[in-house]
């Protein structure tokens, strides 16, 4: 009889208990597989749009490399270009030649030493210049000398040839 109330106890409260539990239980389970679909699918969504977000700002930065490299590139063979200009008119001849390009950089630096060196070959051929045509005067004058020396020694030998007739005359008579 124990047995027999212990189960209808059992049939009348506990098993309307434990069913309703039970669906509760079910109810919060549902609830957090359908927060955790949501979750998911936010968390998939902002991870698309990370993924987006970070192509997109590799692209630029490739593209921001890309417009630098080209940028440095074009400043250096300017500046190249203007050296190797320079120099060909100086090797031309052309002592007045000076490279034009005042950057604050490594080729700015190259400009400035170059026309440094361009002055001073000018300042050099100028002093050859002067010094050869200094030269050229004063071998001019020493040829001048010289001449005036070989005309005197002609004419102070032809006056001995006519001193030694007249004494070889006088001692013959």
């Amino acid at each position: 009889e124990k047995f027999s109330q212990a189960d209808k106890l059992r049939k009348d409260a506990l098993d309307p208990a434990f069913k309703k539990a039970s669906q509760s239980i079910d109810n919060l389970i549902q609830y957090q597989v359908s927060n955790a679909k949501n979750e998911f699918e936010r968390v998939n969504k902002l991870t698309k749009t990370i993924r987006i977000a970070s192509i997109a700002s590799i692209i630029a930065g490739l593209v921001l490399v890309v417009l630098i490299g080209l940028v440095i590139t074009r400043s250096i063979s300017c500046g190249v270009r203007e050296l190797d200009r320079a120099a060909t008119m100086l090797a031309n001849g052309d002592l007045t030649v000076r490279a034009a390009w005042s950057s604050k950089d490594e080729l700015g630096d190259v400009s400035r030493v170059f026309n440094k060196m361009a002055s001073e070959f000018s300042n050099i051929i100028t002093q050859l210049h002067q010094s050869s045509s200094q030269v050229a005067n004063a071998a001019e004058i020493q040829a001048a000398s010289a001449e005036k020396v070989s005309l005197i020694s002609t004419n102070q030998n032809q006056q001995a040839s006519v001193a030694a007739s007249s004494i070889e005359e006088l001692n013959s008579s």
